[in-house]
């Protein structure tokens, strides 16, 4: 009888071990889902600054007009009437954007490449 019972303990016991190893909600799974959990919590962080950095822009853009002129100056190339826009291309390819005043004089936007040379070189 004694034989019985501990060979029945034993076998409970093993189930058991399986189930903790092998089972639904095992120790390994369980462990999976807590790095998914600190992954999506970090994932979640950076959106939840993205969103902070992006209600600050609204109500910036809601309240006052600079905002909204930088960016149509820097977004869309927009130049007031008294200023000439000029676009120059740097030799690694990137723009760099300078505004110039010019008092009562509106000319047309150019674009001047360190590669090609402009229609205005060529006629001189």
């Amino acid at each position: 009888m004694f034989r019985f019972l501990n060979l029945v303990l034993g076998l409970i016991i093993i189930l058991l071990q399986v189930r903790l190893w092998f089972g639904e909600n095992s120790l390994p799974e369980t462990r999976q889902l807590a790095r998914q959990i600190a992954k999506q919590q970090i994932e979640t962080d950076k959106l939840g600054e993205r969103n902070a950095e992006l209600f600050a822009e609204v109500k910036d853009l809601r309240s006052g007009l600079d905002t909204i002129e930088e960016r149509a100056r820097y977004e869309l190339g927009m130049v007031r009437e008294s200023e000439t826009f000029f676009l120059l291309k740097g030799s690694t390819g990137t723009a760099v954007m300078t505004e110039a005043s010019l008092p009562s004089v509106s000319l047309p936007a150019k674009t001047l490449s360190n590669d090609t040379p402009s229609s205005e070189a060529n006629n001189e």
